[in-house]
């Protein structure tokens, strides 16, 4: 797992959803990112989760006072990051150009 926190050049979710992080930010949000999270499901899954998820709560929130944090995920995996860690949708579904190279 990364995570990037907010500064100058803002975060990588900013590319495909700068308008609803522009509204977070004028909220007074404090925001970070989470990316390139990888698991192997076979492993103790929840507890390797939960272990990661609050190493990124105490980096992020106790030392750089972060208030929100922000995903992009593929939507396969969008009811995962809702029901086991209790994110929401802040924009639609959006094609990552990235993704449309390959």
């Amino acid at each position: 797992i990364t995570l990037g926190l907010d500064g100058k050049d803002g975060i990588l979710a900013d590319a495909l959803y700068p308008d609803e992080l522009r509204n977070l930010r004028q909220r007074g949000a404090r925001l970070c990112e989470l990316t390139r999270l990888a698991m192997d499901t076979h492993h103790n899954a929840k507890e390797v989760l939960g272990a990661l998820l609050h190493l990124v709560y105490i980096h992020g929130r106790l030392l750089h006072g972060v208030t929100d944090v922000v995903i992009e995920v593929h939507p396969r995996h969008a009811g995962f990051y809702q029901r086991m860690i209790g994110f929401s949708y802040i924009g639609e579904e959006r094609v990552c150009p990235l993704a449309r190279r390959r």
